[in-house]
């Protein structure tokens, strides 16, 4: 059982950009979840190697190539973990106050942020690749 890291990620821009971004992000349902998708998904923000197949890592020492590629793209071992999705995002305007449709149009700057958890380490450098 990993120590879980707790995450914060927010997405500026307008709010076309922004919603882009989420879509983007969105992953498929996980067998946890199955009835809603991964609001967050690193391998398809930024995707990694999916093989079992053991490569070298120290000497005398493999481990799997998914595992190394994860650790050298995303700086963590596995993807996004959610224990509450609702709601996954949260967007707020300029004014720091609740995203409203009816008050606000689509080139109008935004922030979205979401919290979420990953095991042992922060995604530092999966942050930076997409920023």
């Amino acid at each position: 059982m990993p120590n879980w890291c707790e995450n914060y990620l927010g997405v500026a821009g307008t709010y076309k950009e922004v919603q882009k971004f989420i879509e983007n992000a969105r992953g498929e349902p996980t067998f946890i979840e199955s009835a809603k998708p991964q609001p967050v998904c690193f391998q398809k923000l930024y995707p990694a190697e999916t093989s079992n197949e053991n490569v070298p890592d120290l000497p005398d020492m493999k481990i799997p190539a998914w595992y190394k590629d994860r650790c050298d793209k995303w700086g963590c071992k596995w993807d996004a973990n959610f224990w509450d999705m609702d709601p996954p995002w949260t967007i707020k305007n300029d004014y720091n106050s609740e995203w409203e449709d009816a008050e606000s149009g689509p080139d109008d700057q935004c922030c979205a942020v979401i919290w979420f958890d990953t095991a042992w380490s922060p995604p530092l450098t999966l942050f930076e690749k997409v920023a």
